[in-house]
């Protein structure tokens, strides 16, 4: 499985796996690396990690999104004071940037590199992600301002996408869990 990370941000995500979620002995773990154990194993594992921990912190960031204007909520003065902090310009920039790599994220040639087993969990994952993305540029977009260009490229970006209507991995329509393929579509109607 391909993360298209940095190296950095790969070996701080391998170090968090390892002192949060690996459960296994060191000796094992060694064993692993050395042989080619169960290596397959171990990278599924990451990779789950890493992404149940982006899916975390956008659906963190939407409960803020969600909640900021509540002044009855509990942690009111928490999120205005976390909006106040943020450049929503930069996170705008690249919450599209996010869901320009979540819409070119599965493709054929990806597809045929990993396993049959692995496909479904990937196309869920992504599918998730790409709701919570829509979510959040909508979100996002009532705190700042986009120009012209801004805004063609949006439109753009959402009519490539077609909301489910075709992806670039063709199969992944059928693969997709109903409920998921439904949420995608349904971003459509709150973005337009």
């Amino acid at each position: 499985m391909k993360c298209d990370l940095d190296g950095n941000v790969a070996w701080t995500i391998i170090c968090n796996f390892l002192m949060f979620e690996y459960y296994g002995k060191v000796d094992e773990l060694k064993s692993i690396i050395r042989y080619d154990t169960d290596v397959k194993c171990l990278v599924d594992n990451i990779w789950y990690f890493y992404s149940g921990d982006r899916m975390f912190m956008l659906k963190t960031l939407r409960h803020i999104f969600e909640n900021v204007s509540d002044k009855e909520h509990i942690f009111h003065e928490q999120f205005d004071s976390f909006m106040k902090s943020i450049d929503i310009n930069f996170l705008w920039k690249n919450l599209v940037k996010m869901f320009d790599n979540l819409i070119n994220e599965i493709d054929r040639d990806k597809v045929v590199a990993i396993s049959s087993e692995t496909i479904p969990r990937w196309i869920h994952r992504n599918n998730r992600e790409q709701v919570e993305v829509v979510m959040l540029l909508i979100h996002a977009i009532q705190y700042c301002k986009l120009d012209g260009k801004e805004l063609e490229d949006m439109l753009v970006l959402f009519i490539r996408h077609g909301f489910a209507r075709h992806p670039l991995y063709h199969d992944s329509t059928t693969i997709s869990k109903p409920k998921d393929l439904l949420e995608v579509k349904c971003a459509k109607s709150a973005v337009f």
